[in-house]
């Protein structure tokens, strides 16, 4: 028997996800440790090294244009979907 794939979860907008967080709170200086700290204690040891320098490389880089909402939606949107594409051609094949 086949494997199932799951229903994709609705999608939320992005100031839905963020859950009525204020920009004072994305700005300061714990919120890129807490967004880090979301990675949780069960994760790869490699990601464990990888995500924390990526989420700071990220965060200063939306810092530092003063990046929107709506252009991180579009960015998160233009990786996304190529990248959900490859992997559910790769799944097909494996089953």
């Amino acid at each position: 028997m086949g494997q199932m794939i799951p229903e994709p979860a609705p999608k939320l907008s992005m100031e839905a996800r963020l859950n009525g967080l204020s920009k004072m709170s994305q700005t300061s200086s714990n919120f890129t440790e807490r967004v880090i700290a979301a990675t949780g204690p069960n994760a790869h040891p490699r990601l464990k090294e990888i995500i924390p320098s990526l989420v700071r490389h990220l965060h200063d880089f939306a810092r530092e244009v003063k990046l929107t909402v709506g252009e991180w939606e579009a960015a998160v949107e233009f990786v996304s979907f190529p990248l959900a594409r490859i992997w559910y051609a790769s799944r097909i094949v494996a089953v």
